[in-house]
């Protein structure tokens, strides 16, 4: 799994308009992305947060009785609050600030960052962020009303009062409506086809349809209903359709077409549009010089056309300053994230930008919410977690440290007892299994009965970890050898989960996962994905999974190197839905059986985001039989799916050793905001060494760098990276 990308997404809770539309009378207001407050060493230098600054803020949140909450040091304060309103879609924007408060571990000033953070969020930050969810709600009200008007306009040209299913639904959700209302209706043939047109079109089809479209296939459809009424002379047709142009025109307005007004004379009539259209609106100015006009053929044409036309500028300048708007503030939130460097936050604005207007419009209300911090080391580089195992059959977690050189230094966690674990048959993973932003670890042993466990290690603040928590066990889940698993925050509540695959019996495979609970440990495995013996899909022998967003919506997916029988590559992406069950695989690349790509049992795979676009890319380390190594990256594609291998890194002689003793991982071990890959690798005299490669802007890697070597520090049989897929 990427390391950098553990950082818990922020919920995001929050009822709302789900695009800006095109019916909006008014641009809303965008706020501002919620950054980490002040890093300045002034700031620092004031200490704490007193116990009255930390009283004002539980006050501020119904919690000033809560004197273990107040007492609590700065950082656990923040924490605290957060885990009280992060589920509250009423305070996104604190619960945002919260998490870039105590989550601001990527600086240069380390720890001393995340103390300013914390503090200023305590002093001013949180007011701050209370003010903008106040702000962000009144505005998603005004545009949730502007909706409403305009889509009650559209309905009303067709003598339909909009309903709650109307109004609350998505643009497709009202055409589809609108559609099912006439569709056995022979009155409004070119109203049904319109319909039909919005539902098979874009999401801007959609938004045309509510603002214009309907109406006006609404009036082609009465004017043939009048011109077809033969009981009618000529003149009363055209005074038919001459009081259908004005209830049509004020429909378009939201003005109530009453008896009243629809018997005034056409000047009266213009006069009454002028009262009423908001000033400066286009639709104010066209009444203005159609009222003072004397040619009763100009009163004609703006209720029959110009009202209309005018209220389409108004309509769509009004979205134009919306997008505009969401523009800018996005280009602020970049601006932002690059100072603070929040590459995640930064890479998801960046293509925010990229995208269509509506991705930018998402981006700007939603998506920013949902991108968590980077780093969960007190620094800007990412240590390496590894599981120690004894032959006496205890483990113990620890942690290779990044120092500022890029070389690594170890420590030995603290061991289990004896005999607690088949240290032949574990699996370790890394994440953040309960939510607190700090690395864990967590450890599957298949013992020698044939019964699996599954055991958290949560992180201590200083380095360590806790005793382990076991939370699932089974006699008879599968067969360990039969398994292949990673880790990766599925449904996007903030918690790292365990998911893969368990091939059955019956040559039958099926993708399970085991979600995160807040206490870190793991709920029971359920299944989303199953492919039967018959057809058959494959074996779990021929898989070589990874995990990352691959499609940039904040879950984590799971990904696969297959081989196939004849000798032909794939990569397959089962993409994770909102349960943190996985939907149908997707081929994302593909190399054919001629010219043969290579061996994927000679492939060891991690992932990360080697370029820095913000999606999980895949590396390999690949073995050649004469002894040589080679790297391997391949990029996602923000579409969907991966770009041909990038070879980056060859060995020129077999120096390193054997591959199959080599064990590949992923993180930022740099600090430069991209992701890096390291190798673990045992030599023939009892050496145990990890070599760092650094990632480019391309995603390509650097030549190896020894970064750590011990003669002394264990056997390399017994260390266990997390996630490996060798």
């Amino acid at each position: 799994m990427n390391f950098s990308t553990l950082g818990s997404a922020r919920r995001l809770m929050a009822a709302g308009v789900t695009a800006v539309s095109l019916t909006l009378g008014v641009p809303t207001v965008a706020q501002a992305a919620p950054m980490a407050g002040v890093l300045a060493a002034d700031v620092a230098d004031q200490g704490p947060a007193s116990y009255e600054q930390k009283l004002k803020v539980a006050v501020k949140f119904g919690r000033g009785d809560d004197a273990a909450l107040i007492e609590r040091t700065d950082r656990d304060f923040v924490i605290g609050l957060w885990k009280l309103i992060k589920d509250d879609p009423d305070h996104l924007e604190v619960s945002a600030a919260a998490e870039l408060a105590y989550g601001t571990l990527s600086a240069p000033e380390g720890s001393d960052a995340t103390a300013a953070a914390c503090r200023e969020f305590i002093v001013t930050g949180v007011f701050a962020a209370f003010e903008r969810d106040l702000a962000r709600e009144k505005a998603e009200a005004d545009a949730k009303r502007q909706s409403d008007l305009a889509r009650a306009a559209a309905a009303a040209s067709i003598h339909v009062v909009a309903d709650a299913a109307m109004l609350n639904g998505d643009d497709r959700a009202f055409a589809q409506l609108i559609w099912k209302r006439v569709e056995n209706d022979t009155d409004w043939p070119k109203v049904k086809e319109a319909a039909a047109a919005a539902l098979a079109g874009t999401a801007e089809q959609q938004r045309t349809f509510i603002a214009s479209g309907l109406a006006a296939a609404a009036k082609q459809d009465i004017a043939d209903i009048i011109a077809k009424d033969q009981e009618k002379s000529e003149a009363e047709k055209a005074a038919a359709l001459a009081r259908a142009a004005k209830e049509s025109a004020a429909h378009k307005i939201g003005l109530e077409p009453t008896p009243q007004l629809l018997n005034l004379p056409d000047r009266d009539f213009v006069t009454e549009v002028w009262n009423h259209a908001a000033g400066g609106s286009e639709v104010q100015a066209a009444a203005i010089a159609a009222a003072r006009s004397n040619d009763p053929a100009v009163w004609k044409s703006f209720i029959e056309v110009g009202i209309h036309q005018a209220k389409d500028r108004d309509t769509q300048r009004a979205f134009e300053a919306a997008a505009a708007e969401d523009r800018r503030q996005v280009e602020e939130i970049l601006v932002r994230a690059e100072k603070i460097r929040h590459r995640k936050l930064a890479a998801a604005a960046r293509a925010a930008l990229a995208g269509t207007r509506d991705d930018v419009s998402w981006f700007r209300r939603t998506g920013q919410f949902e991108v968590g911090p980077d780093a969960l080391t007190e620094d800007a580089r990412a240590d390496i977690p590894v599981v120690y195992g004894y032959a006496t059959g205890a483990i113990a977690p620890l942690t290779f440290t990044t120092g500022p050189t890029g070389a690594f230094t170890s420590s030995k966690g603290t061991k289990t007892a004896d005999g607690a674990y088949n240290i032949s048959k574990i699996k370790t993973f890394r994440g953040d299994f309960n939510g607190d932003k700090i690395v864990d670890q967590a450890v599957l042993n298949g013992a020698a009965d044939g019964s699996m466990s599954l055991d958290t290690f949560l992180a201590k603040p200083d380095g360590t970890y806790q005793a382990g928590l076991r939370s699932w066990q089974h006699k008879t889940f599968g067969a360990y050898d039969r398994m292949r698993l990673t880790s990766g925050d599925f449904n996007k509540d903030g918690r790292t989960d365990i998911a893969g695959f368990l091939s059955y019996p019956d040559y039958s495979i099926g993708l399970h996962t085991w979600l995160a609970r807040e206490d870190g440990g793991f709920g029971n495995p359920t299944r989303s994905w199953f492919a039967p013996a018959q057809p058959y899909w494959g074996e779990v022998g021929r898989m070589k999974i990874f995990s990352g967003d691959f499609n940039n919506d904040g879950r984590t997916d799971i990904g696969s190197f297959y081989g196939h029988a004849d000798h032909s590559v794939a990569i397959y992406t089962w993409t994770a839905n909102t349960s943190g069950g996985f939907g149908n695989p997707t081929r994302a690349w593909h190399a054919p059986s001629t010219p043969y790509w290579g061996d994927v049992k000679r492939l060891t795979i991690t992932a990360g985001d080697f370029n820095g676009d913000g999606l999980g890319d895949a590396a390999g380390l690949y073995g050649y039989a004469d002894g040589k190594l080679a790297m391997f990256t391949f990029t996602a594609k923000l579409g969907g799916g991966f770009n041909n291998a990038l070879v980056s890194w060859k060995s020129t002689t077999a120096a390193f050793g054997s591959w199959d003793r080599t064990r590949l991982t992923a993180g930022d071990f740099n600090g430069d905001g991209r992701d890096d890959v390291a190798f673990l690798h045992g030599y023939d005299n009892g050496t145990v060494a990890l070599h760092s490669l650094t990632a480019d802007t391309t995603g390509a890697f650097a030549a190896p760098v020894k970064a750590y070597s011990s003669a002394t520090f264990g056997s390399y049989g017994s260390i266990n990276l997390a996630d490996d897929q060798t």
